[in-house]
């Protein structure tokens, strides 16, 4: 066996099952058999037992087997467990919803803060370690503004003026962040970093590093620039991975919404990458096979359940898109490239648990899963 994919929906009291092995092989020769809490697949002389968390099967519910070359496709029946879901006189309210919650600010922002509190630093191009900044010490670090917020907010009563600006121009020492980047002011770049078409990258290795804000601004991201304490008994402080950010953004951008829609766009010289998620499902109980098994033909595989999303997604470059970044049901994102990279093959990998004939939807559109939470028993 290659994958084992549930898709688990307690609430319609239904479970999706995929199944790839490593081999195409006969129909004839498979035999499924549900018990309460396991899933029995026999392939000729392969009997391997899947041990489903937190799951009770009806074990005569076995409907739509499909089997195509080397998948088993299959849909179950579950019942319900008190445990979780309550019964007809009690209801059990869970808090799995703000246990997926992150924080919306980059997870490194705390070790940014201790590091220019003991020391200046400079920054550096992650890909080849070229500085590119002056020594800098950053006094305020300030969270950037909603696009869309409105000052009127910051009184507690109604101003007639139309004085209070909207642009928000920081010092040199201050340090603004997002979720996957940072707002740092233009005067603390060397001539190491260049800027060409509004886009500001290395130049010894190209690196794409930023992009042009607003005034004298520019947008870092964090995955593409490191921090060189001028105190040499410090560590290098590196930086983030491109696939976290990627999760810690979508997982953030995830709404109750039906029909929302997520864009993350970047644009290095004349060429634009863009790609744009769709979510389907965004409270799915997926249950997989546990990571680093291997599979021998008497095993019982204990599967591991997860919150994940089911999202409809594409990539697109170089074409022309207008950005609308008033309507209510989407969500736009300016990112580097490595993170959209890596967004896009998590996604190309989650695909591969669905039979080819389950993996496209709408128009050049593929199914994915994003995963929110690991469960644990």
């Amino acid at each position: 066996m290659e994958l084992i994919t549930l898709e688990l929906r307690p609430r319609l009291q239904s479970c999706n099952v995929f199944i790839s092995m490593w081999k195409d092989f006969c129909s004839k020769n498979v035999r499924i058999k549900l018990l309460e809490s396991t899933i029995v697949l026999i392939v000729e002389d392969c009997n391997i037992s899947f041990s489903l968390p937190s799951v009770k099967i009806i074990p005569t519910s076995l409907s739509m087997l499909n089997i195509m070359n080397n998948w088993v496709c299959f849909r179950l029946q579950t019942a319900p467990l008190e445990s979780a879901f309550g019964s007809f006189n009690t209801e059990v309210i869970t808090n799995s919803n703000k246990s997926t919650q992150l924080n919306i600010y980059s997870p490194i922002l705390n070790d940014i803060k201790l590091l220019f509190e003991t020391s200046k630093c400079t920054i550096l191009c992650t890909c080849c370690k070229n500085v590119i900044s002056k020594l800098i010490s950053f006094k305020r670090f300030l969270p950037l503004p909603d696009t869309e917020y409105d000052p009127d907010e910051w009184f507690c009563c109604k101003h007639s003026c139309n004085a209070i600006s909207n642009s928000v121009q920081p010092q040199e020492s201050d340090y603004l962040y997002g979720s996957c980047f940072s707002v740092l002011h233009k005067s603390i770049f060397t001539s190491n970093g260049c800027i060409d078409n509004k886009t500001l990258f290395c130049n010894k290795c190209l690196l794409h590093i930023g992009t042009f804000h607003t005034y004298n601004l520019f947008k870092i991201w964090n995955c593409c620039v490191d921090y060189k304490p001028e105190n040499s008994t410090l560590s290098i402080m590196n930086a983030t991975n491109p696939l976290s950010d990627f999760l810690i953004l979508v997982k953030n951008s995830l709404g109750e919404i039906l029909g929302e829609e997520i864009i993350l766009q970047t644009s290095v010289g004349k060429q634009t990458h863009r790609l744009l998620i769709k979510p389907m499902d965004c409270k799915l109980n997926l249950i997989t096979e546990p990571d680093h098994f291997t599979v021998c033909d008497t095993d019982i595989v204990s599967l591991q359940q997860k919150y994940a999303a089911k999202v409809l997604y594409k990539y697109e470059k170089d074409k022309e898109f207008t950005v609308i970044t008033n309507y209510l049901n989407v969500k736009y994102h300016d990112v580097s490239l490595p993170l959209i990279q890596a967004g896009l093959n998590y996604l190309l990998s989650s695909t591969k648990r669905l039979p080819h004939v389950y993996r496209t939807a709408a128009i050049d559109y593929f199914l994915g899963y994003i995963i929110l939470q690991e469960i644990v028993d």
